[in-house]
């Protein structure tokens, strides 16, 4: 039995699969209260599902990008858990996470592209930009910490855009609709 845990926004999400099917998940807004409600929840997630820590064949973590601070608190945890009960740990990037369930699909603006997005304070945002490649999600570079407008500014073609974009301004969120590039996936 996997626990898996993202701690790289300003939210947390917890899952508990059994290598079969998913057996209990949660997805809660914290915002700055990570380390205070982290680990009550796994214990009330593991005690809900009648499975005892040492149960767990594995821990995966989302290793980032994200915040600095929430992702220490992530990783800081599932390390002491891997620790404490001899388990292997699996990192997994955020983006990954973020990407996994989403597929391009015929007609929608044709977007076989994706920009996900991420909360980088400031006004800035981390942006990844993918491509299909017919199976997954592949990196089309590395992320970039850009302004949020320069994000608008640079829907080129269609895209799927995903991840924490709800933070853009709300005259942004109306400029990238106006183009009609941009599908925005709810996070």
């Amino acid at each position: 039995m996997i626990l898996a845990l993202d701690t790289a926004t300003r939210q947390i999400s917890l899952a508990l699969h059994d290598g079969r099917r998913l057996l209990a998940e949660h997805t809660w807004r914290v915002g700055l209260t990570h380390s205070v409600e982290l680990a009550p929840q796994a214990a009330l997630m593991l005690r809900r599902a009648e499975a005892a820590p040492g149960a767990l064949s594995g821990v995966a973590v989302a290793i980032g990008p994200g915040s600095y601070t929430a992702l220490r608190i992530g990783l800081g945890f599932a390390k002491g858990l891997a620790l404490a009960y001899n388990l292997p740990m699996y990192g997994v990037p955020t983006f990954e996470i973020i990407l996994r369930p989403l597929r391009p699909e015929a007609g929608l603006l044709g977007a076989d592209r994706a920009l996900a997005l991420l909360q980088a304070g400031r006004g800035r945002v981390i942006a990844g930009a993918f491509v299909w490649d017919g199976r997954e999600w592949a990196a089309d570079g590395p992320p970039r910490v850009v302004e949020w407008a320069a994000v608008a500014h640079n829907l080129r073609e269609p895209v799927l855009v995903c991840g924490e974009w709800e933070a853009a301004a709300p005259e942004l969120l109306r400029a990238w609709r106006a183009t009609g590039r941009a599908l925005f996936e709810t996070p």
